[in-house]
């Protein structure tokens, strides 16, 4: 099914083994979520919400 599809689809929040071996049955092969990487704050801009 997903063969056919000409975008590139990501799966996001995949957190668990078993939802990505599932996915990759299903024939998904983009992912991003707590499985892969853990988000990173300190990556993250900071704001001065005082001066907003």
């Amino acid at each position: 099914m997903l063969e056919r599809v000409t975008r590139r689809i990501i799966v996001e929040g995949v957190e668990k083994p078993e939802e990505f071996k599932v996915l990759r049955e299903l024939g998904f092969r983009y992912f991003q979520g707590y499985l892969f990487a853990i988000p990173s704050f300190e990556s993250l801009p900071t704001i001065d919400f005082e001066l907003l």
